[in-house]
């Protein structure tokens, strides 16, 4: 479970000060509310179109029509809540704009949201369920019962705000079955022309007969031709009554003749309270005693149950808002409070009346107050903001129990409260409820299932794969979130601009605990936007992370925040609406868009003066709500824009210099985030204001894609990932949505060449599922050209393991490659045998990303007696070369799904003259992926097998030097592979952390250097030769340079005149948690394990032996002092009895802050040997 960070109740503590807290301001959080409305908005150019209402109805009327796929399906990430440890209110949800309950019980409620749909419980709150998720809306503003039969529901959608910052709504539904099924009630020929629906009342004896109201439509910028609507007929038909903008509607029970309404909006002539005397046919302004028409702002009204004569009116007016009260049916008004409201007047407003007492009631605005003096004195009931509040503030919702005045329900930004005891104790009813308005997400890059978020109202959040969300760091609205992939424990968060400076947050714990980042280097009071743009890219050749944040120009930082610099001038006088950055080989490729829609790209905003092109024409000028490439090419990028009107998407195939506009499918409503499929640069993604879409064929055309999601969400983000490969949506209303894509693994057979004596070489698989939930996944085998020779469907239980022999699936002996797809997938490790049984090789897939080249980091000088081989695979038909130093062969065509393999002797035929080289596709889209391997000609020695090398690292570590005398050598290889030289310093350690010695070389360019222990004649040597010999005793090695390096190990022995060798890759990363799958089980057997905490602080390991069902058999807890290195057998570690069946164990590493690890294992004579880096969990 994630922690929320520490807050003291007297703020947030930056640079020893602390910063004023909403309940600290006399107005609350009113600037930053309508700073949240205009940059709705503005986001949405509703300032600029009219009767944007009337096209999102379109746009749900066709999606609604449209026949989608069953599957995939969606699946909902919460928050079913968010927890706020250390504070008294518990859990929080999302904005609550109406509460109903069944007078038949108090068990049975109904609660509208503001972008949530309706929700319905039957146990007085323990549990919630939604409604409305096939409504085709999720924003609701009013709610309402039958009080002759409350099976009936009525629904009215939109949330009015005196501006545009609220969703429209598509009309008014009716349930007739306690909200299973809701139709519409919008009149036949749609009579009833409102967007936003505040108040609904149902007549206490005649159900046909129902008066609502509303705020009308957004034109313009500007909500208008708001109405009164009667019906008699059940809402068959619709007649205005009266126009305005309707806030409440009463109905006396007790004379339904009667009813009387709140009609009002600032500065119109017929503002004001208004009663009829014949069930809502005519209407007269109630004039005596309160403000004048013109003077009116938000008002809302109530009436005492024990007196229908005594009502209530909470009235914004020029001079602030003022409580009055009429005792004779509304004929005259009294001032009871003139100060009865705490600020943001014109956005929470509310009141409710005893229902024993006309003179005890509630006042709500920011916080709640309690009056039992018919409101001359409010007592607030609740904390200012802090740990010590009882319920979320700024309230919407104010319900009393039918008879028990002590018993009263609370709706606010939050979510929902109820108290039995007059509020001296509330009882939280958040526990179910996925209501929450997100702006922005993100994922872990290695766990799908930990995501960041940042919401209205409610601060930011995090989860590690539970549906209870935990808030990180509370402030008010919460935005935008980064995850730095090359430490994922590092995380930003963000929220509203404070002091003219956007509001940061860093944690270096995975969200457990922030502190505020400082602002040096960043401009004061720059147009700093209300949802600050940021991204981060993390070079595939550099360790580290550069990190972008933008206002009108854009700030770099390489310290995760601490200091900032500019890298651009302004682009716009407006501020940035969006920085999409991505890792390409050395460079960061940027795009900037802008709110006033101009973008401009930057080719590497790594550059000391990156360099920026405007590559705007052909594009409208309103917002780019997002960008989005494929790193496999730059140059193709696709914008979205989040207005109505003309295309939501255009398309560039040059970098931006020529725009198209596609998407053709896409609705006519915002379209908010666009994200391209990392593993197929041809599907799109587009979340927009209805959904999501889904394009196959780059964006020329789409289709919805949102099976399983509530229809007409507000998808506001969109995060995709490769590994896992998971698509991840923010909804403005309903939480996050995850979709999980099978994925396929696949993992080429060593070469077996007939010159190695006709050695036969079979394959086998381990499998683990290092999860907490059973997998299901396909295995398949394949030929070299792709061809199927065998599959097969498998479950591996939790935490269990399963070994598969290629025989089991097919009789044919030469084997291509496996394949293995799901969208959990396991850890894998392949080994392979000779003739005799004996292992010859172990190796497994790694993940890194993907490019069009390999580097081939070792070709085997001594082609007497060693060959070279190697095999790859291609993501795309493509013609392939091999390019070294001096010169570049053509090795012909490879499609999609076959395996290549060759022994490079038939590339160089006159001999090596070079010590390594790069396999590369013509195709820049095309993805390669392949191994090498080594053997001699003679077949005397084990086949050894690298991975081939994508990415260097500017630090590699050797984590094991062999030390059995006599018996094994070691070389080390680090490869330049740069046009400059590369400084690179070797740090020397022996088995107890201690620096054995430091050794400073310069690599000349596209050069390499083999380090060498040799156990047999008891020397280390290099070659080029470092500045002084190798000292003896040395375990590990560490080597840092300023380039990206490779390195890579390989051991052998000449036992008994058999040389055999085994290689693995240097490591640039170190790991959490690791397995080894493999444990031999054979007779003369050993197994080791080697474990280097490459770090200064000491680290206690778990090591777990687990059975193939997953459990756990035995635990070995395992100190690991700084720099320490530690080889073991795994006969050391545990009993013979527990490692008998070794075929059904596996090993599993946990518990680490930074290590890294390989096993070894091989026969009791040293004439065998194989080894493999521990595999990372994700």
């Amino acid at each position: 479970m994630l922690r929320i960070c520490l807050l003291s109740f007297l703020g947030l503590m930056v640079w020893g000060q602390s910063l004023p807290e909403p309940g600290e301001r006399e107005k609350g959080e009113e600037t930053q509310i309508k700073m949240r409305d205009e940059w709705f908005r503005n986001r949405r150019g509703l300032d600029q179109i009219a009767r944007p209402d009337l096209l999102r109805k379109a746009a749900l009327k066709e999606l609604m029509a449209t026949k989608r796929d069953v599957t995939p399906e969606w699946r909902s990430m919460g928050p079913s809540s968010m927890a706020m440890v250390g504070w008294i209110m518990g859990r929080v949800s999302g904005r609550v704009t109406g509460l109903v309950i069944d007078p038949r019980s108090n068990d049975v409620m109904y609660m509208s949201s503001a972008a949530g749909g309706v929700w319905k419980t039957t146990n007085g709150g323990d549990s919630w369920t939604v409604l409305t998720d096939g409504l085709g809306t999720q924003t609701v503003g009013s709610i309402a019962l039958d009080p002759q039969d409350p099976e009936t529901v009525w629904i009215g959608t939109g949330e009015s705000f005196s501006s545009c910052g609220g969703y429209f709504g598509t009309g008014l539904f009716k349930s007739t079955d306690g909200g299973a099924h809701f139709s519409p009630r919008n009149g036949s020929n749609n009579e009833l022309e409102l967007s936003f629906i505040s108040a609904i009342a149902i007549h206490p004896s005649d159900p046909n007969t129902v008066l609502v109201g509303g705020h009308g439509y957004c034109d313009n910028g500007s909500q208008v031709n708001g109405g009164l609507y009667r019906t008699t007929d059940g809402g068959q038909s619709w007649v205005m009554v009266h126009s305005g903008p309707v806030n409440d509607i009463i109905f006396d029970p007790q004379s339904p003749s009667t009813v009387y309404a709140a009609i009002s909006r600032w500065g119109r002539s017929g503002d004001g309270i208004y009663k009829s005397t014949n069930a809502g046919q005519a209407w007269t302004r109630l004039s005596t005693g309160l403000p004048n028409a013109g003077q009116m702002g938000l008002s809302r009204i109530t009436m005492s149950p024990s007196d229908h004569n005594t009502l209530y009116g909470l009235v914004a007016a020029d001079g602030g808002t003022t409580l009055y009260v009429t005792t004779n049916g509304g004929n005259s008004w009294q001032v009871r409070n003139s100060d009865a409201c705490e600020g943001q007047c014109w956005y929470n407003l509310c009141l409710a009346v005893s229902p024993t007492d006309s003179n005890q009631l509630l006042v709500g605005s920011i916080r709640f107050a309690l009056s039992v003096d018919g409101g001359t004195t409010l007592n607030y009931q609740t904390a200012t903001w802090g740990g010590g509040q009882t319920v979320h503030q700024d309230t919407h919702v104010l319900v009393y129990d039918r008879t028990d005045p002590n018993r009263y329900w609370v709706g606010s930004d939050g979510g929902i409260w109820r108290t039995d005891n007059g509020g001296q104790s509330f009882s939280n009813l958040n526990g179910d409820l996925n209501i929450t308005q997100f702006y922005d997400i993100a994922v872990d890059p290695d766990d799908a299932g930990i995501i960041y978020g940042g919401a209205q109202d409610n601060s930011s959040s995090a989860t590690e794969n539970n549906e209870v969300w935990d808030l990180t760091v509370v402030t008010g609205d919460g935005f935008m979130n980064l995850v730095d992939p090359s430490d994922t424990r590092i995380v930003i968060q963000t929220s509203y601009p404070y002091d003219g400076y956007p509001t940061l947050f860093r944690s270096t714990n995975r969200a457990r605990s922030f502190r505020w980042l400082g602002v040096d280097g960043l401009g004061q009071n720059e147009p700093w936007p209300w949802v600050t743009p940021m991204d981060l890219a993390r070079p595939t050749r550099q360790k580290g992370t550069s990190m972008y944040i933008g206002s009108n120009r854009v700030y770099r930082t390489f310290t995760a925040g601490d200091s900032w610099t500019p890298i651009s001038d302004a682009f716009s006088s407006d501020p940035i609406s969006v920085i999409e950055g991505k890792a390409v080989g050395d460079a960061v490729v940027m795009y900037v868009g802008t709110s006033d829609g101009l973008v401009s790209r930057c080719d590497d905003a790594l550059a000391s003066t990156p360099q920026w092109e405007n590559v705007s024409a052909g594009l409208p000028d309103d917002n780019i709500s997002d960008v989005d490439f494929h790193v496999s090419n730059p140059m193709r990028v696709w914008v979205t824009r989040s207005a109505f009107g003309a295309s939501r998407l255009y398309r560039s195939d040059e970098g931006g210099l020529n725009w198209k506009a596609v998407g053709s499918g896409l609705p006519n409503v915002p379209a908010n985030t666009v994200a391209v499929d990392p593993w197929n640069p041809d599907r799109v993604f587009v979340g927009t204001d209805i959904g999501v879409y889904m394009s196959t064929n780059a964006g020329d055309s789409f289709t919805p894609f949102m099976n399983g999601m509530p229809v007409g969400n507000v998808v506001v983000d969109l995060e995709i990932d490769d590994s896992p490969y998971a698509l991840t949506a923010a909804t403005y209303g309903r939480g996050a949505w995850q979709m999980l894509f099978p994925r396929t693994v696949e993992l080429a057979q060593p070469v077996a060449f007939t010159k190695t004596q006709n050695v036969s070489l079979t394959h086998e698989l381990d499998l683990v599922n290092p999860h907490g939930q059973d997998i299901q996944l396909s295995l398949a085998v394949t030929d070299d050209e792709g061809n199927t020779l065998g599959e097969s469907d498998l479950t591996i239980p939790a935490y269990g393991h399963t070994r598969v022999p290629a025989q089991s699936l097919t009789q044919v002996g030469a084997v291509g490659k496996w394949a293995v797809e799901g969208t959990h997938l396991p850890l894998i490790l392949q080994t392979s045998r000779d003739q005799e049984g004996k292992r010859l090789a172990a190796s497994w897939p790694t993940d890194e990303d993907r490019d069009n080249q390999l580097v081939l980091t070792h070709l085997a000088a001594n082609r007497v007696r060693f060959f070279t081989g190697v095999s790859y695979r291609s993501s795309r038909d493509s013609s392939i070369q091999i390019r070294d130093a001096m010169r570049s062969q053509d090795l012909g065509p490879i499609t999609v799904g076959a395996t290549k393999s060759l022994e490079l002797g038939a590339v160089y035929s006159s001999g090596f003259d070079v010590s390594w080289a790069r396999i590369e596709a013509s195709d820049p889209l095309a993805q390669l992926d392949g191994s090498l391997s080594f053997g001699t000609w003679d077949g005397s020695a084990q086949l050894a097998v690298l991975p081939m090398a994508q990415a260097p690292h500017d630090k590699v570590i050797y984590p094991h030097v062999a030390s059995d005398t006599g018996l094994f050598w070691t070389g080390l290889v680090t490869l330049n592979p740069n046009g400059q030289p590369a400084n690179v310093t070797y740090k020397f350690y022996a088995a107890d952390g201690s620096v054995l010695d430091t050794k400073a070389v310069s690599l000349a360019p596209n050069t390499r250097q083999l380090v060498l222990f040799d156990a047999l004649t008891e020397t280390a040597e290099a070659d080029p030769a470092l500045p002084s010999p190798l000292v003896n005793g040395v375990a590990w090695v560490e080597a840092t340079s300023n380039r990206g390096i490779y390195g890579f190990e390989l051991f052998g022995s000449a036992a008994s005149t058999a040389d055999y060798m085994e290689g693995i890759r240097a490591v640039g990363e170190t790991w959490t948690h690791a397995v080894m799958p493999h444990v031999a089980g054979e007779a003369q057997m050993w197994n080791g394990l080697v474990l280097v905490n490459p770090d200064a602080s000491y680290q206690e390991l778990v090591i777990r032996l687990r059975r193939a069902d997953g459990t756990e058999l035995s635990a070995y807890l395992l100190g690991l002092n700084a720099f320490a290195k530690q080889t073991l057998l795994l006969t050391n570690l545990f009993s013979a009895s527990e490692l008998s069946a070794a075929a059904t164990v596996w090993v599993q590493v946990e518990n680490g802050t930074g290590v890294l690890g390989m096993a070894l294992f091989g026969d009791e004579a040293r004439q065998q040997l194989a080894g493999y880096e521990l595999i990372p969990v994700p």
